[in-house]
């Protein structure tokens, strides 16, 4: 039914008019947040992800590249595995630790190859079995290299694997084939080689993210949420 009375109608504009509009706070921008990794610790990303869901105000973006090239002034997180690049003085977190394991094919008997056969693999011109490392610039090479081979080069023979994905696939499907990885890439496709004690202890390496300046804020905070995934 319509209102005719012009009184009653200026009292409902008046009252509307005054009534308060209550209007929500836009919610904050999420802070951006660059994390680097190499090929080794592609197996991380879901505990990046993970951590990233646990704070909503952080946006995360994942990026991989070889640790040669790893520069604190592109991401805001780097994260590899052993110590930092020589000359980089950044701060650096210890996150959790990683074992490189040396591995072969599961034709080969792990009792007729001692410690100084694998060692003979990657430094003789004429190895009885094809050792594989990686492309330069991983520091799985640098690991493996001063651990077992004292720093020495491989031959020119020596094959190369581009990540720890292809480095087990090429071990599990060739049958005089050794390699090494991290222990979180194993699987029972590939053997484990024994080492001694000494050598696995060099093999046994932390895994550190390298900040621009001493982490806090939201990067502490993502930094504490990967330490306790990796601890567990």
């Amino acid at each position: 039914m319509a209102i005719r009375n012009p009184l009653l109608i200026l009292l409902l504009l008046l009252s509307t008019g005054c009534t308060p509009f209550a209007f929500a706070p836009p919610p904050p921008t999420p802070q951006t947040v660059t994390v680097a990794h190499t090929p080794a610790l592609r197996w991380m990303r879901n505990l990046l992800h993970a951590c990233a869901v646990e704070d909503p105000g952080m946006a995360l973006f994942t990026e991989e590249i070889p640790a040669s090239s790893i520069d604190i002034e592109t991401a805001d997180i780097s994260i590899l595995i052993g110590s930092p690049p020589q000359g980089n003085d950044a701060p650096a977190t210890l996150l959790g630790w990683e074992e490189i394991i040396i591995v072969s094919n599961l034709n080969i008997d792990a009792a007729s190859l001692d410690e100084a056969g694998i060692r003979s693999t990657y430094t003789s011109l004429e190895p009885r079995y094809q050792g594989w490392t990686y492309l330069p610039g991983s520091e799985l090479n640098q690991i493996f290299n001063a651990a077992v081979l004292g720093d020495k080069l491989p031959p020119p023979q020596t094959m190369l694997a581009p990540d720890p994905a292809a480095m087990l696939s090429t071990v599990a499907e060739n049958a005089n084939a050794i390699g090494y990885l991290p222990q979180s890439w194993l699987t029972d496709e590939v053997r484990t080689l024994p080492m001694s004690a000494e050598v696995e202890n060099a093999l046994h390496q932390p895994i550190i993210a390298l900040t621009h300046a001493e982490p806090t804020g939201v990067i502490r905070t993502f930094l504490s949420c990967l330490w306790h995934l990796l601890e567990k």
